[in-house]
């Protein structure tokens, strides 16, 4: 059976406001909450050491996230948008990750804005891709997003 270790997303190039991004992540954030509080529940934002990582709770507001996209705007490349990226705190082979480059609209056909969801490295983590939350993903991403691809990286056991 397979196990998905990545969910890549890749979005379409638009012009978005960081007021719609950032509700669009937090939307994002409360579905993969409520689908699996243990993979989901909380995040954290990076940090220089883990532990001050783990003093940057993410806060799932509007308000916070809306803050996380404009602080990360490319101030000298607008047209590169934003990068957001939280991890769940766990140690290195239990961790999930999830990033949101979104806002960009680079002409460079080789940027495009995409989404990426990391399981845990540990295999007994992983998620089977039949598994149901799988499926819930697919559908809820490209009912917020819209992605012109959704790429699952997949491992034997």
């Amino acid at each position: 059976m397979n196990q998905v270790s990545v969910i890549q997303c890749i979005l379409e190039k638009n012009e978005s406001s960081k007021e719609l991004l950032a509700s669009k992540i937090l939307e994002t954030l409360i579905f993969l909450r409520d689908l699996d509080f243990d993979y989901f529940g909380n995040w954290f934002e990076l940090g220089y050491s883990r532990k001050k990582a783990l003093e940057k709770k993410v806060d799932f507001s509007y308000d916070y996230l809306f803050n996380q996209v404009n602080k990360n705007w490319d101030k000298k490349f607008p047209d590169l948008g934003t990068s957001v990226w939280f991890w769940s705190g766990k140690d290195d082979t239990k961790n999930t990750r999830i990033s949101f480059r979104v806002g960009l609209t680079s002409i460079n056909p080789f940027l495009n804005p995409i989404i990426v969801i990391e399981f845990p490295f540990e295999h007994s983590l992983r998620i089977d891709d039949n598994d149901d939350r799988i499926t819930a993903i697919k559908q809820k991403i490209t009912e917020i997003w819209s992605p012109k691809e959704i790429i699952f990286l997949r491992y034997d056991r």
